[in-house]
């Protein structure tokens, strides 16, 4: 998800007056509605009133002074970390539950009695 930010930090949300202040554009005044990308870069959908109508425009955020910052440029790769782990955890529950099934079998036939024996002299009956 994209997001306008100021270059003190701060998110500007769609329905914000912008003022461009660089190129042919500078010194009018721009409503934000939304942001998006065009395949190449990302690019403001803005409009204004003109002449009793509204003008809309793709401009690049540069036009404004502004910056976009991608947050799925940092939740991605956290994500995927999370789950490569969750994986590894859930493979190595399962490897530990088929690794008991011949322990089971050794036990059942080789030397459960003996088992059963040093426990009930230990803890008693």
């Amino acid at each position: 998800m994209a997001h306008l930010v100021t270059p003190d930090g701060e998110i500007i949300l769609p329905g914000a007056m912008l003022h461009a202040v660089n190129g042919p554009h500078a010194g009018t005044h721009w409503r934000l509605e939304r942001v998006h990308h065009n395949g190449t870069y990302h690019v403001l959908r803005c409009s204004r009133l003109h002449r009793q109508m509204r003008v809309r425009m793709d401009l690049h955020p540069h036009v404004f002074g502004l910056s976009v910052l991608e947050i799925t440029r940092w939740y991605r790769p956290r994500a995927q970390d999370l789950k490569a782990c969750w994986h590894k955890i859930d493979d190595g529950l399962l490897m530990g539950a088929l690794a008991l099934i011949p322990l089971a079998a050794f036990e059942a036939f080789h030397g459960s009695e003996h088992a059963r024996v040093i426990m009930e002299s230990i803890f008693g009956r």
